[in-house]
């Protein structure tokens, strides 16, 4: 797997731009989105693109009246995704044993490991990178929403 060598600076910055649902449910969850400082990443990209995956036809979003609004206000946040360092993600998720290679979902915080987000994994090489970020994205959001792994039911 391709490293990106990106350090941990163990600040974040949170977006500023804020987005609202495009639905209309009672289930509306507050969304934040920050960076690691030492992540060159565009906090305001990462959140934009994340609010547009989960409000998209295959995202979250309209599921069981649920919709994502996205905030500039961590603190008020019913759910945070970071996007961090390797070891960063370690730190944060060490009951969940990252290795320095996963992402992972705690409570209502969320930690994409940057590794992956700029290269994806082995598995999605056939695959572009924005198809992988919309699956890790949904992904971990699934576990925050209650979702555990589901192994094939069928020969996969």
């Amino acid at each position: 797997m391709q490293r990106s060598g990106v350090a941990s600076s163990g600040e974040f910055e949170t977006n500023s731009v804020s987005v609202p649902t495009r639905h209309s449910v009672p289930d509306e969850r507050r969304l934040a989105v920050q960076v690691e400082t030492s992540v060159p990443e565009s906090v305001d990209g990462a959140a934009l693109l994340v609010h547009q995956v989960l409000e998209s036809e295959r995202g979250w979003a309209g599921w069981q009246g649920i919709a994502f609004s996205l905030l500039p206000d961590a603190e008020a946040a019913d759910l945070v995704i970071h996007l961090a360092a390797p070891a960063t993600v370690d730190q944060a998720c060490v009951t969940l044993n990252t290795a320095g290679l996963w992402s992972c979902r705690l409570g209502p915080d969320i930690y994409l490991n940057v590794d992956r987000w700029f290269y994806g994994t082995p598995t999605w090489a056939e695959h572009s990178i924005e198809e992988y970020r919309s699956y890790v994205i949904n992904h971990e959001v699934g576990h925050y929403l209650g979702f555990g792994h589901v192994g094939c039911p069928a020969r996969c």
